[in-house]
């Protein structure tokens, strides 16, 4: 199965092999439209026992996206309604 949106990989058990540690990590790095990233969470601190910087390489800083624009505030589309006076709390009627 190819789950190219996965955003977050969680490991919670000992991984024994570098085999399984790379194919564990390579899920995250399918791309997919929209996806800039993906976090992994390491319980068991597996990154310790599988570094490998020939693999790994230097980290890349994202370039950042600019924000999008705020829509401008509308008038609301009707006059406001009948409230209590200014200073008076409106009451139920019993």
């Amino acid at each position: 199965m190819d789950a190219r949106n996965i955003r977050n990989i969680v490991l919670m058990r000992p991984i024994n092999s570098m085999i399984e540690f790379k194919q564990i990590i390579g899920r995250g790095t399918r791309l997919y439209d929209g996806k800039d990233y993906f976090t992994i969470y390491d319980f068991v601190k597996a990154h310790h026992h599988f570094n490998d910087p020939e693999w790994d390489g230097e980290p890349i800083e994202p370039e950042p996206k600019p924000l999008p624009p705020v829509p401008p505030v509308l008038d609301p589309p009707f006059p406001p309604g009948p409230g209590p006076e200014p200073g008076r709390v409106a009451r139920k009627s019993r």
